[in-house]
């Protein structure tokens, strides 16, 4: 396939328009479409989990605080927003000495631009911790706030402290001593609470194609009649994970282990790519990308290979046409003696182009030669691989089995 994109000549405008467009760019970076994997298998296994989440505890923090508001509504001249993110700010407070994990904590007055109310609600939904409006259908956390502020100077209510009828949430457990207080506050679960997030837990069901509301992998590890030291370290291709998962997660947990390893070297090659149309355009470069995806394609080809892309659509539903090209062409490279990383050019630079547009580092153009330009200053590091939630699943399974400090 001839490609659509040509040489031209670089101005100043360009670079000025290349920095103000990586400016524009926020949170994880991902060119070509790898988070795509990484979002498929992680909801399949850990339905409710954000790479945002932190401690499980949250999950029975912003529930208690929301369910706070709903039984004293009236304040005079605050709405519930301003409400809850008061009391989150406290939160924090009473928290800075609970270890890692304090949503907050180094933001400016304390108020974090996603706040846990935010993080969590998702899972407060597939957990079955919030209570669905109706069947199937449950309430969002924009609405619950507006309940809370439709409901605090209803005619009706009796004088002195109104609440509402029903809370939001299923039959929380009781709260901590001196929650009504300015106290400290850990992580650590009480025995009740632990009970309650397991019960609640084991209601997320697998996210899937074809899925009938067969129980999670999270659900299966949180009420694992054993587990090891520390699920964190034991990390995601621990084999007791296969041994707890049932035989359709078992099958897809190897397939997202051999995506993982596919990923890694595919995020090496975007590297290599960029640092070597860099160096074409008569940049300085250190080669330093090259030699590290030598030294990917060295550990990860092995399991690399292993990546049946139709199983993984099975497993997580279909994949962008583009990206799924790139894929194929780089287990074909990966399969090949020879291995020049322009092989694998154009179908990635087709993928990062339909994702990124004028963002695009591939294109042979001058806007793309000056975005590689910045890109170089920015000195990027290594390609990292895909971890699924892990360095968050874990935390909150340590938590929920006491295995966490």
């Amino acid at each position: 396939m001839e490609s659509t994109f040509g040489w031209t000549q670089i101005s100043r405008s360009d670079v000025a328009k290349a920095e103000e467009l990586l400016k524009g760019e926020g949170g994880v970076r991902d060119e070509i479409g790898f988070l795509t994997l990484h979002q498929g298998f992680a909801d399949r296994f850990f339905p409710g989990t954000s790479v945002l989440q932190t401690r499980l505890r949250y999950a029975l923090f912003v529930p208690w605080q929301i369910e706070d508001m709903e039984r004293h509504l009236r304040v005079r001249g605050e709405t519930a927003e301003q409400r809850l993110r008061k009391s989150e700010r406290r939160l924090v407070q009473r928290l800075k000495d609970a270890g890692d994990g304090v949503i907050g904590l180094r933001s400016a007055n304390y108020e974090p631009a996603q706040p846990p109310s935010t993080i969590y609600w998702t899972a407060l939904r597939l957990w079955g911790i919030v209570k669905p409006s109706a069947p199937e259908v449950w309430p969002g956390r924009a609405e619950v706030l507006a309940r809370i502020d439709a409901s605090k100077w209803s005619d009706d209510r009796a004088e002195g402290n109104p609440r509402l009828r029903d809370s939001t949430f299923f039959a929380l457990p009781d709260r901590p001593d001196g929650w009504g207080k300015d106290t400290t506050l850990s992580f650590r679960l009480s025995s009740r609470e632990r009970r309650y997030l397991l019960d609640r837990i084991q209601e997320a069901k697998r996210i899937a194609p074809s899925s009938h509301g067969e129980e999670s992998l999270l659900s299966r590890l949180a009420k694992a009649p054993r587990s090891p030291a520390s699920w964190y370290t034991a990390g995601f291709e621990s084999p007791l994970l296969r041994v707890l998962a049932d035989a359709e997660d078992r099958d897809a947990l190897e397939q997202a282990i051999a995506a993982a390893a596919l990923s890694h070297v595919g995020r090496a090659v975007y590297n290599a790519l960029v640092e070597t149309l860099a160096k074409d355009d008569g940049l300085k470069t250190q080669g330093r990308h090259t030699k590290d995806l030598e030294k990917i394609v060295a550990e990860r080809k092995a399991s690399a290979l292993r990546c049946d892309l139709h199983a993984v659509q099975q497993c997580i539903g279909p994949l962008e046409p583009r990206f799924l090209a790139a894929l194929k062409s780089t287990l074909d490279w990966l399969k090949a003696s020879r291995k020049d990383v322009l092989d694998l050019w154009e179908p990635y630079c087709q993928s990062e182009y339909q994702r990124k547009t004028q963002r695009a580092r591939l294109p042979r153009t001058a806007l793309a030669e000056s975005l590689r330009a910045t890109w170089l200053k920015s000195r990027m590091t290594e390609a990292q691989p895909l971890n699924f939630r892990w360095h968050r699943v874990g935390v909150m399974l340590d938590d929920l089995h006491h295995l966490s400090d």
